[in-house]
This record gives C-alpha cells, sequence and structure tokens, in this order.
C-alpha cells in the first residue's frame, strides 16, 4: 500500500462506518461523490487529480484479505478469504456533477471493520495530512492505546513492529526489514517525527530501542 492507499481505505471507512452493517448481504453499494472525495483530499492532502484516487481505489480492489473471528451469538469461528473491495466510478457526461464512486467491503469482513476499536477513533483529517505510511500505520497502532493508562506503552519483537507498520520484505543490504539501523532511521523515526510534529501534543512521548525489542 502507497501512503494515499492508507489515508483512502480510513475515508471509505469513516464515511460509510455507520452504514457498513445495515448493507451488509444485501449486495448494495455505498456512494460517495467524485467531487466530496476530492475535495477532502485537496483540503488535507493537497491531491487535486481524481485519477490518482480512482487508482488508489482499484489498488485497495485489488487486495486479497484472509480473515478470521469469532461469531459470538453463533458460537462460530469464521475464517475466509476476500477481496477488500468491489468498485465502480460512475460518469455522466451530461452532467459533470453527477460524478461518483461506488463501492462496497466483502460480507465476510464487516463484522471486522465494525469493531470501534478499529477504524471509528481515528481522526480522518489528520492522516490526510500524514505524508509517510509508516506514520499512518504507526499512529492506528497507538492511538489504541492512548487511553490504556493501566499500560501507557507497546512492547514488541522489531520483526513484529516490521509487519505492523507494512515495511516491505527486501533482500537488499540497506532494506529496513533486514536491517535494524535502517528500520530505525528510515521507518520508525520518520514516523516519530512526522506523527509528534503534526498532533496537537506528543503521541509518542518516549520510544526505546533495543536490537530485539521496541518500547
Amino acid at each position: 500500500m502507497t501512503a494515499l492507499d492508507f489515508k483512502m481505505l480510513i475515508v471509505l471507512l469513516k464515511l460509510e462506518y455507520d452504514r457498513l452493517e445495515e448493507l451488509s448481504g444485501q449486495g448494495k453499494f455505498h456512494k460517495v461523490s467524485r467531487k466530496k472525495m476530492l475535495g477532502l483530499f485537496e483540503k488535507y492532502s493537497g491531491t487535486k487529480d481524481d485519477n490518482l484516487l480512482f487508482e488508489s481505489l482499484k489498488r485497495l480492489a485489488k487486495f486479497i484479505i484472509e480473515f478470521y473471528y469469532v461469531d459470538k451469538g453463533k458460537r462460530e469461528v469464521v475464517e475466509g478469504v476476500a477481496s477488500l473491495l468491489e468498485l465502480q466510478r460512475r460518469t455522466n457526461e451530461e452532467d459533470e456533477e453527477e460524478q461518483y464512486f461506488r463501492f462496497r467491503f466483502a460480507d465476510g469482513l464487516v463484522p471486522i471493520l465494525i469493531n470501534p476499536k478499529l477504524f471509528s477513533i481515528l481522526k480522518v483529517p489528520l492522516i490526510l495530512e500524514m505524508r509517510s505510511k509508516y506514520t499512518i500505520a504507526l499512529y492506528q497502532i497507538l492511538v489504541r492505546h492512548a487511553e490504556m493508562k493501566y499500560q501507557p506503552f507497546i512492547e514488541a519483537e522489531i520483526d513484529e513492529w516490521r509487519e505492523w507498520l507494512k515495511v516491505p520484505i527486501s533482500d537488499k543490504k540497506n532494506s529496513p526489514w533486514r536491517s535494524f539501523s535502517a528500520f530505525r532511521q528510515k521507518v520508525l523515526e520518520v514516523a516519530i517525527t512526522e506523527l509528534n510534529g503534526k498532533s496537537s501534543g506528543s503521541v509518542a512521548k518516549k520510544i526505546s530501542f533495543a536490537r530485539s525489542t521496541v518500547y
């Protein structure tokens, strides 16, 4: 995913969050106007080309998701594979105002997407202003722990952080995936600096590093 793709996914979820469950299983599409979408991205990200937005939507539609969750009501374990998004762009040649995107998420993903701990607390304007995809990923991780006063830190192995932040796997010696110093310099420090710079307060107040663990 690119930074634009991360932003696009969050925007789609936030715009239609309240209707995800309502439309699930009915074969119905969510609808958002080109004007509204472009207005959001132009205001906060400076993106003025709706073709770039459409290319981002197409990339999201090509993602294949493996999912797993427990349906407590039916006492069932649900496992599956699905395309993240089904997508259409509708254009009316006689009326430029009648241009819009239609999309829907796979029904099997909806029980996961409506989990309020995942997406509902994210701030769209803040995310749209971010330039690095690693900043967006780090924000999504940290914001869920912001109210956990009994454990105001996250501890994980380096490989877990690489996976959470979606660092591409590469065999190059200077790849952030292979080298700890490159991972720290090119991913973590970039994300922390941008996130704290755009937040009203310091989100990542103190980050300590070890060769095996990141706090």
